[in-house]
């Protein structure tokens, strides 16, 4: 979808030279590039470039794929917005790709070896769209820091007119066409630059675009932890508890206590003699008479 008032120039649009020949080429900002002085066309007859001779006197060729209709006006789209449009789509696509490889092959409805077939080949291809980004990346920032410089530049040299004027040394007419001039110089400059941090913003969100992680082998899935602890644990218990009982047990069978040991050995002490017994024991005993 493109903004309202504007349209992509199709193939075989122009299919007489003199709606094209001495056209003029502007860019998005409204700049004034050069003039249309040629066009080639492909098997089909259809005009696939244009050839255009800038105000420094280069003639450049471009293809139609950079070129769009905006109120009846022929626009060439910078490079670096056309590359950061496609390269931002055909990595989106590329990273969708590589996360339902993924989830294919975690549901076990691809092959090992398909998946990595498949895997290094989309991990090619994202690759060298890294490295495009990249050097994407360098070219917008590059573009950024002139369009700054430039801003400076404009938004100086406009205060030196306004300075000229108030003092006179520039008449109003000269003011207004210097004033307009910078202005618009000025206008161009900062839409261009909000567009370039957009795309610039876009690539770097490209980073977000989290990778599901590689999913194990499902041959060498683990059993769930779940599952597995009321075998690793209470068993164990019963079995390491019950063996040291056992043994207690048997040892207090073979070892008497200490109240078998008293009973055991136990003897009673001897009775001690009363007065009676005593003086019974001292005195002598009688002689025995016989009698007849």
């Amino acid at each position: 979808m493109h903004e309202e008032g504007k349209e992509k120039v199709p193939k075989g649009l122009y299919k007489k030279c003199e709606k094209l020949i001495g056209e003029t080429l502007r860019d998005p900002y409204g700049r004034c590039l050069g003039t249309v002085v040629g066009f080639a066309t492909d098997t089909k007859n259809q005009i696939s470039k244009i050839s255009v001779e800038y105000g420094s006197g280069e003639f450049i060729e471009h293809s139609t794929e950079q070129l769009i209709i905006e109120d009846g006006i022929l626009i060439l789209r910078p490079d670096w917005k056309v590359n950061a449009e496609e390269l931002r789509r055909d990595m989106e696509i590329s990273k969708r790709r590589m996360s339902a490889l993924e989830n294919l092959y975690a549901a076990n409805k691809i092959s090992a070896k398909t998946y990595q077939e498949l895997s290094e080949e989309y991990g090619k291809v994202l690759k060298c769209q890294e490295e495009e980004r990249t050097r994407l990346m360098s070219m917008l920032e590059s573009r950024n820091g002139e369009l700054s410089r430039q801003i400076a530049l404009l938004e100086r040299l406009l205060a030196d007119t306004e300075v000229q004027h108030i003092t006179g040394e520039i008449s109003d007419g000269e003011f207004k066409i210097a004033a307009s001039s910078l202005k618009s110089g000025l206008d161009r400059a900062l839409q261009e630059k909000r567009d370039v941090e957009m795309d610039l913003e876009s690539l770097q969100l490209l980073d977000m675009m989290v990778e599901p992680e590689k999913p194990p082998s499902p041959s060498s899935a683990p059993a769930p932890a779940i599952q597995q602890q009321p075998v690793t644990d209470q068993p164990s218990k019963i079995f390491v508890q019950q063996p040291p009982l056992v043994q207690t047990r048997a040892e207090a069978k073979q070892t008497p206590s200490k109240l078998d040991q008293f009973i055991t050995t136990w003897k009673p002490q001897p009775q001690q003699p009363t007065e009676k017994e005593k003086q019974k024991e001292n005195k002598p005993e009688s002689p025995l008479v016989l009698r007849l």
